[in-house]
């Protein structure tokens, strides 16, 4: 194929393809252009020139331009697909184009109005907001949407779902969490625990003031004092702290403390033998079920969910193997356990048990009813 025919920005071919002629002498290199399934050179119309002959051009040089012409354009992409940042979510307007490789974008001006990310899917008990520029915390409805700017907290047994539109946040008791208002979303744990899930999309990234967390999956994040606690349950995620970062792959998880560094720790194995199990104990609204398990841990994480949707009501933190729990809604339940090893990392749930809360006119001479 003669270089003339080659259509790209290639240096060497843009250097060198001006003085050679072309292999047919009836044509010029910029009239030449080639068919891609028959490879025939076809010439176009031009002007009239003077007959004298060009020579030709060693096939060898051709050879040689042409290869130096694809890898021109391979090592473009290469270069192009290198330095393409990752996707983000973008608030407003467009995140300025990094000055240098890995430069963060520029915070938006603090004046920008806030915008509307999520929405409040389920609150339990008391849960507040506070937007960024209120003097006081308002009690946040469900449904009800949450901002840029705005900050959420949860009361001692209060529970907080928050749906983005590709990823679910739930908050636990006891827990602060700003929603950062930024040009690129992000999230910053104050106090208390964090789930986060997504099945197809990046997570939010997630600072603390120890580490920054970023991934994609299933991930618990916790910050006890100035301690930070990080548990992949499935995924894959990156825990970046003051000294270094690291990967974490399902079943790890890493402590951070203060000016620390993160190391890959396994998750501590879930609990066994659940009480109930599969066959549900059956209760009445305002009677307390006994929830109970089996493992070598000290503490735990209980989470009780809806039996028809993945949906957590209520969670607790406790120090002993067994919960008595009161649930004001009749309907049938399920629950699950998560242990936590000896350096505060919470591993996955164990298995479900099952219970039933009927309607208290149920209550029969003091006993359980029974189906």
């Amino acid at each position: 194929m003669h270089p003339g025919s080659l259509r790209c920005s290639s240096v060497a071919y843009s250097r060198y393809a001006p003085l050679l002629a072309p292999c047919d002498p009836g044509a010029s290199a910029p009239s030449v252009h080639s068919t891609f399934w028959d490879r025939t050179l076809v010439p176009r119309a031009t002007e009239a020139r003077a007959p004298a002959r060009a020579p030709r051009v060693c096939p060898g040089v051709c050879v040689v331009l042409s290869a130096a012409c694809v890898l021109g354009l391979l090592g473009a992409r290469l270069a192009s697909s290198a330095t393409r940042p990752p996707k983000v979510l973008v608030l407003g307007t467009p995140e300025p184009r990094p000055s240098s490789a890995g430069e963060r974008p520029a915070a938006a001006d603090d004046d920008a109005g806030a915008i509307a990310v999520a929405q409040a899917s389920l609150i339990e008990t008391l849960v507040e907001v506070r937007a960024q520029d209120a003097a006081a915390w308002t009690r946040l409805a469900e449904g009800g949407r949450v901002h840029t700017g705005d900050r959420l907290r949860t009361g001692v047994d209060s529970v907080a779902r928050i749906d983005f539109s590709w990823m679910s946040v739930t908050l636990a008791p006891s827990s602060e969490l700003l929603v950062r208002k930024n040009r690129v979303l992000g999230l910053n744990l104050v106090s208390g625990r964090v789930e986060l899930a997504s099945e197809r999309d990046d997570l939010v990234k997630l600072d603390t003031p120890e580490a920054r967390v970023r991934g994609r999956g299933h991930v618990v994040v916790r910050r006890d004092g100035q301690t930070t606690l990080v548990s992949l349950l499935h995924g894959e995620a990156r825990v970046s702290a003051q000294r270094g970062s690291t990967g974490l792959t399902s079943g790890q998880g890493c402590r951070v403390e203060a000016r620390g560094a993160c190391a890959p720790t396994p998750l501590p194995d879930a609990p066994a033998r659940l009480a109930p199990g599969s066959d549900p104990t059956y209760v009445a609204v305002g009677r307390p079920v006994r929830l109970g398990w089996s493992a070598p841990a000290s503490s735990f994480h209980v989470q009780v969910l809806s039996f028809d949707a993945d949906v957590v009501l209520a969670q607790r933190d406790v120090q002993a193997a067994a919960l008595d729990l009161s649930v004001p809604w009749p309907g049938l339940y399920r629950f699950r356990v998560s242990a936590r090893g000896s350096e505060g990392l919470e591993g996955p749930p164990s298995l479900e048990g099952l219970f039933q809360v009927m309607p208290a006119d149920w209550l029969k001479s003091g006993t359980d009813p029974q189906p």
